[in-house]
């Protein structure tokens, strides 16, 4: 019996053969154009033909009446001409299954090489910076938990089953969308693919702390009740952003990363921008725990611009306006573009929204900014 092999290149270096060689005649070749498969197959008259990427046509499977079998070195089988095969009763051989394992690692490798920022922070320790920072911190590049996202499957066959049950390890909750409209005996929730991407929209604004935009006629907003709306707009550019400055997010520098993120996409000059801190809760509110206080000063923070200690209860208290200033002016905006409503959303409870004094069931504070649609 013929074996012959079209492309062992795509079995990767490491494949051992001999297996085959115990079956027959085996004949082999690196690689095989259409024009090469061709030749190659009237030459040799295989009974078997051995294929990953070349396609097994009608022409190729007349060039050689032995062939008695065609086996795929992968899943799809879609490069071989199954009516033809069907026809003249030649068999079709896959191997169903054999990547599921490598495939979902892989799926994982890419995911956190992305989701991690990986490739920036190997760089970023590289050139050595990070071992420059007084407190070994960097954060200009946010990352997140998977624990707690929405993962969005298409397709719950084998790889999307495993796939699933990894995800779910990591705290993901799991949906799917069932390509074939089949409904699978398990745990995880069938949805319609609009609904897959819908929740997938959804959930990536879900923790969002800044939103740009150059589009005019869409008011971008920014929901609070205490902490810090901060509203940016590049005048020359006609860039806009939002930008949802709690006391974490101060401590990690957002409204930095979002002016830095302007200056990257949309060239903004500092120079050129002009930013309103709205209301939100006041130096004299904003009384913290020493472990807040540490957050500040481990970054860098001038504590004694941005803090000060309550006398009669020994408290520190943060100014987190003062705080996204300093930020400002260090990017190099004006402090003539800088205004601060200098309204204290904990004091003036009545008129706008505090969760410290009226719990995180109250309402909130929308602010907004829009591109006039000229």
């Amino acid at each position: 019996m013929k074996i012959l092999m079209l492309d062992t290149i795509t079995y990767g270096d490491d494949i051992s053969l001999d297996k085959f060689k115990t079956l027959g005649e085996v004949i082999t070749y690196r690689t095989s154009t259409q024009e090469e498969a061709l030749q190659r197959i009237k030459e040799t008259q295989p009974d078997v033909v051995v294929t990953n990427k070349v396609v097994i046509t009608k022409e190729l499977f007349e060039a050689s009446p032995n062939i008695k079998m065609v086996a795929e070195t992968a899943t799809g089988y879609n490069n071989i001409d199954i009516e033809y095969a069907k026809a003249h009763q030649i068999r079709v051989a896959n191997v169903a299954g054999y990547s599921t394992e490598s495939v979902v690692q892989h799926t994982f490798a890419l995911l956190f090489y992305v989701y991690e920022k990986l490739r920036y922070y190997d760089e970023y320790v590289k050139s050595g910076e990070y071992v420059k920072s007084p407190c070994f911190t960097h954060f200009d590049k946010v990352f997140n938990e998977l624990s707690g996202k929405t993962w969005g499957i298409a397709g719950l066959g084998s790889i999307g089953r495993r796939v699933a049950d990894v995800a779910k390890a990591f705290g993901c909750r799991v949906v799917y969308f069932s390509a074939s409209g089949h409904t699978y005996e398990t745990e995880f929730k069938r949805v319609s693919f609009d609904e897959l991407l819908e929740t997938e929209k959804q959930k990536r604004l879900n923790g969002i702390d800044a939103l740009i935009t150059n589009v005019p006629g869409y008011c971008i907003c920014v929901s609070t009740a205490d902490c810090v709306p901060i509203l940016l707009c590049d005048k020359v550019n006609q860039v806009i952003a939002v930008v949802h400055a709690g006391w974490r997010g101060t401590v990690q520098c957002i409204l930095r990363k979002t002016l830095l993120f302007m200056q990257q996409i949309y060239h903004t000059d500092m120079q050129d921008v002009l930013a309103c801190i709205g209301p939100s809760i006041s130096l004299e509110a904003f009384e913290v725990g020493e472990e807040v206080w540490q957050s500040f000063h481990d970054v860098g923070f001038d504590m004694c611009q941005i803090s000060m200690k309550n006398s009669e209860t020994g408290k520190w208290h943060i100014d987190l306006w003062k705080a996204n200033r300093i930020q400002l002016e260090g990017m190099g905006v004006s402090a003539h573009h800088i205004e601060i409503a200098g309204i204290c959303t904990y004091t003036h409870h009545e008129q706008f929204f505090s969760a410290r004094r009226l719990g995180v069931q109250s309402g909130r504070i929308l602010s907004g900014i829009m591109l006039n649609d000229i």
